[in-house]
């Protein structure tokens, strides 16, 4: 009775291996991340800027 048992239990086993399906998908994935800072300072004094006519 029990090597019957220990047999079926074998079979089972192998039976829910065989019929299993994997039901998922690879995803690659990027994503930068970057921290941005905020910082006071005085008025830039930036010159003349020339730029050419009918430009």
């Amino acid at each position: 009775m029990r090597k019957y048992f220990l047999l079926s239990a074998i079979a089972l086993l192998a039976a829910t291996n065989v019929n299993a399906t994997t039901d998922y998908a690879e995803v690659t994935a990027r994503a930068k991340i970057e921290v941005a800072n905020t910082f006071e300072c005085d008025d830039v004094d930036w010159g003349t800027i020339v730029v050419k006519a009918e430009n």
